[in-house]
C-alpha cells in the first residue's frame, strides 16, 4: 500500500511526475477521517462528499502529474478532476514512457476500484456515511461524478458527529487562502503550482570593489476569496506588496527604490476553441516612499494557454516533458493605466499626470527534476516590456534571470540567485543588480 499522504505531498510540487506503479492506491483515502475532510454543507442543511473534493483526493492519491489539472481557482482544478475521474478510462495521455504510460492507468484503475468498493459499502468508515441513490443495481464513480450527458444520480451525506472534520483540516483551509509572493499576480498560483510561483525574498550584498552594500525585500501578501458561481470562476485576493531596495556607498545612500501598494486582484477564466484565457485585473493604490510619490493604478493580464502542435504547449499552467527535462513557456499580455494624485521628486511621475501602457511579459522556466544535484532548482528567464504614453518615457523594460535552488526540497523555502536589469515596473525607475536572496512563498 502507498502512504496517501507521501503521495500528495509529492504531487504538490507541479514539477514532479507521480508514478505509482502497479500498487493500489491506500484504503486511508476512503477512511472516515479523510473522507469528513472533503465534507461540505449542502442547501439543505446536511453536510455532503463534495464531488470536487473528491475527485481532486483521487487525481492526486493515484499519482497523477499534477500540471494536467493545475488552475488558479480551486473550482476550476476540481472541475478538471471530476472530467477524468468521470471516464472509466484514463482519458489524458500522461507520459510517452510505455512502462510509465502502464502504471498510471494501473493507478487510475485502481483509485476508481477502490471507490466502487465504497459505494457498494466495503469500507469500515461506510457506517459514518449514507450513499443515497435513484437508482438499483451496481453503483458505478460515474454514478456520483456524472457524465457528458447524465447528471450524477448518487449523493454521500457525512455524519459529522462520528467524522468531523479534523483542526488541521480547518488550519489547512486557512493556510490555502493567505498567499505569499514575489509578483502580484503569482498571487492566483497556488495548490500545485505553489513552486513555480516567484517567493518573497529578502537580500544583502556587500561589493567590497565598488564599496557598495544593497539590502533589498519584495514580497506580496494576500487573502483568496472564491466569489465566483456555478460555472463562472471568479476570485479576487485583496493584497499589499512591498518593495524596498537600497544601496549606500560608504554608508551614504546613493540610491532607494521604497513602494509600498494596497490592492485587489480579480481573476476568471474563459476559453475559446482550443486556448485557454485567465483574465485579471488588479486596482492598486500605490505610495512611492522614496520619491514621495502616490498614484492610483491599474493592471489587465490576459495569459492564455495552448498548444502549437508537436506536444509543444504554452502557458503558466502547461508544462512540456521527455521525463528528464521539464521546460514551462509564458506569454502574457500586459494593460496599464494610472493617474497620479501626489507630486514629489521623481522626474517621471507628476501631479495630475494621467498615463497608459500596453505590452507583454514572455518567460520560459526549466526543471531537471530528476537530475541528482539540479533536481532541486529552477531555472528561468523573462523579459517585460511595455509601452508608455503621456510620460516622459516611452516604454518600461525589464529583463531578468533567475535560478532557485529549493531548500530541503521544500518548494516554500528557497535561495535564489537573480540578475535584474530594466525598469521598476511601479515607479519605473532604472535598477540593475545581481543579487542572492532568501526565498519565502505560502
Amino acid at each position: 500500500m502507498i502512504d496517501l499522504k507521501k503521495v500528495y505531498v509529492s504531487c504538490l510540487a507541479a514539477i514532479s511526475v507521480c508514478s505509482v506503479g502497479h500498487a493500489a492506491p491506500s484504503d486511508k483515502l476512503f477512511a472516515a477521517d479523510r473522507m469528513a475532510e472533503l465534507c461540505g454543507d449542502g442547501p439543505d442543511g446536511e453536510r455532503y462528499v463534495g464531488r470536487g473534493a473528491l475527485a481532486l483526493a483521487m487525481y492526486n492519491a493515484a499519482g497523477l502529474p499534477a500540471q494536467f489539472i493545475s488552475e488558479q481557482s480551486k473550482r476550476s482544478i476540481e472541475e478538471r478532476a471530476v472530467k477524468i475521474m468521470r471516464q472509466d478510462t484514463l482519458p489524458l495521455d500522461f507520459s510517452t514512457n510505455t512502462k510509465q504510460k502502464k502504471g498510471f492507468e494501473e493507478a487510475f484503475e485502481d483509485v476508481r476500484g477502490s471507490f466502487q468498493q465504497f459505494l457498494a459499502g466495503d469500507w469500515e468508515s461506510n457506517k459514518y456515511y449514507t450513499v443515497r441513490t435513484s437508482i438499483s443495481g451496481s453503483l458505478l464513480p460515474k454514478h456520483f461524478f456524472g457524465t457528458a450527458n447524465a447528471a450524477p444520480v448518487i449523493t454521500i451525506v457525512c455524519e459529522d458527529a462520528k467524522a468531523p472534520m479534523t483542526t488541521a483540516k480547518r488550519i489547512s483551509n486557512l493556510s490555502d487562502k493567505v498567499r505569499l509572493r514575489g509578483k502580484v499576480d503569482d498571487l492566483l498560483l497556488a495548490g500545485n503550482k505553489v513552486d513555480t510561483a516567484s517567493p518573497a525574498q529578502i537580500s544583502f550584498t556587500n561589493n567590497t570593489g565598488t564599496g557598495k552594500k544593497t539590502a533589498q525585500v519584495d514580497g506580496v501578501l494576500g487573502f483568496f476569496f472564491d466569489i465566483g458561481t456555478e460555472g463562472i470562476p471568479v476570485s479576487l485576493i485583496p493584497y499589499v506588496e512591498y518593495h524596498n531596495k537600497r544601496t549606500t556607498k560608504q554608508d551614504t545612500p546613493v540610491d532607494k527604490i521604497e513602494t509600498l501598494t494596497i490592492g485587489g486582484l480579480f481573476s476568471t477564466q474563459a476559453s475559446t476553441g482550443e486556448v485557454e484565457w485567465d483574465l485579471s485585473l488588479a486596482p492598486q493604490y500605490v505610495i512611492d516612499i522614496a520619491e514621495d510619490v502616490e498614484f492610483w493604478k491599474g493592471e489587465g493580464f490576459l495569459d492564455p494557454s495552448f498548444s502549437i502542435g508537436s506536444g509543444v504547449t504554452v502557458g503558466r499552467y502547461n508544462i512540456m516533458s521527455n521525463g528528464d527535462v521539464w521546460i514551462k513557456p509564458d506569454v502574457k499580455g500586459i494593460l496599464e493605466a494610472g493617474h497620479v494624485v501626489k507630486d514629489g521628486q521623481s522626474p517621471i511621475l507628476k501631479k495630475g499626470d494621467d498615463f497608459f501602457g500596453i505590452g507583454g511579459e514572455v518567460s520560459l522556466s526549466l526543471f531537471f527534476p530528476n537530475a541528482p544535484l539540479i533536481g532541486n532548482f529552477v531555472f528561468g528567464t523573462s523579459y517585460r516590456h511595455v509601452e508608455l504614453f503621456s510620460l516622459p518615457i516611452d516604454h518600461a523594460a525589464k529583463w531578468i534571470v533567475s535560478a532557485d535552488y529549493k531548500l530541503g526540497g521544500s518548494e516554500n523555502y528557497t535561495l535564489s540567485f537573480d540578475f535584474e536589469k530594466g525598469r521598476n515596473a511601479q515607479t519605473y525607475q532604472d535598477e540593475e543588480s545581481w543579487k542572492v536572496s532568501l526565498g519565502l512563498r505560502f
